[in-house]
Formats: structure tokens, sequence, C-alpha cells
């Protein structure tokens, strides 16, 4: 992630950007997720951001991850959850060509753009951070981060001292990784016929072509999220079914 980019990108709009080494984070909280377990602390301390994440999980990948903070604005109509969920698949349709392993400062950018399309239409403005920082909400970040520095220290003793497990579970870390790969390139093959599809010639297949379009969305966000092989397991199962109606 370029950071002087991010910041150029992210501007005065109500967006926190937090990027982190690849210290391992630690793995307390409700999600699986490292990244969100930090960003969820973060939103309670800083709750008028979305706020973004980027940092080493434990399957090693360094990536982002996002949550929206409680007391940002609500939209006009519908829930703030189906707002961040259509924002995020937006974002990320756009970003699945332009962002890489090693350069995700795409990912970034394609956020913003759909951020200001999204909040525009949801709320009739773009929401921003005020001039000045907030001191409170400031000293709570770097708390809060000097909290997570504690915890990773504490977490690699931890990690030392247990080493024949942990090569026990980075070896099915490497296999859900390769499994994810598999799937994202099965995907990434059926993007072009089913987000540009040819125009239809009757009802029939703009009905199957509209599924098509619904079950790559469903397909995208579970494989995204996915992180145990559960989750992997019904991210390919969709994309099964999304071949069969749209392999065409």
């Amino acid at each position: 992630m370029d950071a002087r980019r991010a910041r150029q990108v992210i501007g005065d709009r109500a967006i926190l950007l937090v990027l982190l080494d690849r210290s391992p984070l630690s793995t307390s909280g409700d999600s699986k997720d490292p990244r969100m377990n930090l960003c969820h602390q973060l939103s309670e301390e800083i709750p008028d951001d979305y706020i973004w994440v980027y940092a080493q999980g434990d399957d090693g990948e360094y990536k982002g991850n996002n949550c929206v903070g409680d007391g940002f604005p609500a939209p006009k109509t519908g829930t703030k959850d189906d707002f961040d969920l259509t924002l995020n698949i937006g974002a990320e349709l756009s970003a699945q060509y332009r962002a890489t392993d090693t350069d995700r400062t795409p990912e970034l950018e394609e956020f913003v753009l759909a951020y200001d399309a999204a909040t525009s239409k949801a709320h009739g403005e773009i929401p921003t951070r005020p001039a000045v920082p907030d001191r409170l909400a400031g000293r709570q970040l770097v708390l809060a981060c000097a909290g997570l520095v504690v915890g990773s220290v504490l977490l690699f003793f931890l990690l030392r001292a247990a080493g024949l497990a942990w090569r026990r579970r980075r070896a099915g870390v490497a296999a859900r990784r390769q499994r994810r790969l598999a799937l994202d390139a099965r995907l990434s093959r059926l993007a072009d016929s089913v987000l540009h599809p040819a125009p239809a010639a009757d009802q029939a297949e703009a009905e199957r072509q509209a599924e098509a379009a619904r079950r790559y969305v469903l397909s995208l966000d579970l494989l995204t999220n996915a992180e145990s092989a559960e989750e992997l397991a019904a991210a390919e199962a969709e994309i099964t079914g999304l071949e069969e109606v749209g392999g065409r």
C-alpha cells in the first residue's frame, strides 16, 4: 500500500486507514479475521468513520478489511448493512483486475470512488471528517495501536514456543490458500461473460443473465470473506452453480 497515495485519495473523507507491518495480529475477538477484530475495536473509539485495517493475517497474507462505525450517517432509504454491502461489492468488482498481492493501493482507490458515489446517492453529500482532528480520538487510536503492539509481541513468543503445532497449522493454511487461488481463477474466467453479456435474445435469456449476475456477486462475496475450509466449500459450491448457470 502506497501510504502517500492513500492520503491523497482519502483526503478529508470520513475514512480512517490503518497500515500495519507484517507482525502477526492477536486473534482475540468475535471474528476469525484479526484485522476485523481490530477494526471493530477502533470503530468503538472512532464511531463516525469507515475504518480500513491493512495487516498480515494468520494465513500469512497481507491484505485489508473494513468496517463502519455506529456513528456513520445512516442512508436516507434502506439499512446501513445494505448500504455497506452494496458499497463494498461495487468496490471489489472494480478493483479485482487492478489490485495485486504486491500492490493493494488500487483496492483503496476503487473503494473511495465507490464511497463517493454511494454516499452521494444515499446521503445527498459525501461525509467528511472535521478539519481539525479530534485529540481524544487520536489518543484513543494511539492507545489501541500500543495495545496491539504488546499483544503482537506476546503472540510472537507463544508461536515460537509452539513451533510444531504452528507448522502443522501453516500446512493447512497453505492448502486453503491454494484452494482460494484456484477458486478465484474459476471465478475470473466467468467475469467477462457474466458482467458483459451479449444482448438477450428473449425473456428466458434475460432471466438467465440476471440470475448469473446475482450468483456472481454472491460467489465473489463468499470467496472474499471465506476464512475456514467450510466457508471455502460454500464458496466453491456457489461458483459451481454459477458455472452451470452463467458459463455459456
